[in-house]
């Protein structure tokens, strides 16, 4: 995003030209890209690649009202970590249109104001997906629920709701991280927090008894020794 898709993809170009059949380092990646931007690309290097942090953005409609000549919107922006750098804020009109506006991010939060002709349906960030953005559920007001039949149907930013054959209900996942299913007499949850922790839920009625279960399971990792004798 500091350098621009065009500019980028030349260093790239130049990159893969001046270190052919060779081993290229993260170091001399840099140096070759901060040629073609002109500037120094170290802080986005060390946001991006170096640093164990990530980056959450996250947009909230504040306000919807008419006016005189249309309508307007006050939406909530803001970042959790990451770079200073541009993103995209995408409204979606009740008709299916949309309108873009470009935030600075320069802040951690910001509130913009939109000015319409038709009522704003939804307000997306980060639309296009260009920033490694760790949480894209947060990325949609209001939260984006999609429905599916097909198994490969995979949203990165949104609830996704599909029939589940083994219950004969329905399941309500996000990624891999969340998943509820609900069918007849049956509920149950499982719920992921990153490679460590893992909860679950289910509950049954039979014979109008309910009988359910509960866990919690913690992963730890730890680096083998290695080495000769």
């Amino acid at each position: 995003a500091a350098m621009g898709r065009e500019r980028f993809e030349i260093g790239l170009r130049n990159a893969g030209l001046e270190f052919r059949n060779k081993i290229i380092d993260v170091d001399e990646l840099r140096m070759v890209l901060e040629k073609e931007a002109g500037y120094s690309l170290a802080y986005l290097f060390e946001t991006w690649l170096t640093s164990p942090g990530g980056v959450d953005y996250t947009v909230k409609i504040v306000s919807r009202k008419p006016t005189e000549i249309g309508h307007q919107t006050t939406v909530h922006v803001s970042r959790s970590g990451g770079a200073i750098q541009p993103v995209v804020i995408e409204l979606v009109l009740i008709s299916g249109n949309m309108v873009r506006q470009q935030w600075d991010g320069v802040t951690e939060s910001a509130t913009l104001t939109f000015e319409t002709e038709e009522v704003v349906h939804r307000a997306t960030i980060d639309p296009d997906h260009l920033l490694p953005d760790y949480n894209r559920l947060n990325n949609n007001s209001p939260t984006k629920l999609l429905t599916a039949i097909s198994a490969s149907t995979l949203p990165l930013d949104a609830y996704l709701i599909q029939p589940d054959l083994g219950s004969n209900g329905l399941s309500i996942s996000f990624l891999d991280r969340l998943r509820v299913t609900i069918g007849q007499g049956i509920v149950s949850a499982s719920i992921w927090e990153g490679r460590n922790h893992y909860s679950f839920f289910s509950a049954t009625l039979k014979e109008g008894e309910v009988v359910g279960a509960l866990g919690y399971t913690l992963t730890s990792f730890s680096q083998a020794k290695t080495g000769f004798s």
